[in-house]
């Protein structure tokens, strides 16, 4: 099964239409394996519990061994129609049917 173990933006605060960088720590708490196509759904929460919007969705390889976790460095741009605010970031990665979650403890700021 995988967890999501971690996650942080940088810069901590970009423009509407600008990149940034998530960086995701994933683990394999499983037996077997797990390799392939990951999809990461990456999202923002204003009260740090729920995604109010899913904004960004990516794919990218994801090879982990049983017991073992792996830092991804996504790259991505706040969509031009976001609104601007602070939120936390929600990342959702979902792989071979498996799905994990979790949202980051340190808020990104969006700015017009």
């Amino acid at each position: 099964s995988l967890r999501v173990l971690g996650i942080s933006v940088t810069p901590g605060t970009i423009k509407l239409g600008k990149r940034a960088t998530f960086s995701v720590t994933v683990a394999n708490d499983g037996n077997h394996p797990t390799r392939g196509s990951a999809t990461f759904n990456i999202g923002l929460s204003v009260d740090g519990t729920t995604a109010t919007s899913t904004p960004i969705r990516l794919k990218h390889k994801l090879k982990i061994k049983p017991g073992g976790q792996v830092t991804l460095h996504l790259r991505a741009r706040a969509p031009a129609w976001h609104p601007a605010g602070t939120f936390f970031p929600v990342v959702t990665v979902i792989q071979h049917g498996v799905t994990a979650s979790a949202v980051g403890l340190r808020q990104l700021t969006i700015t017009g």
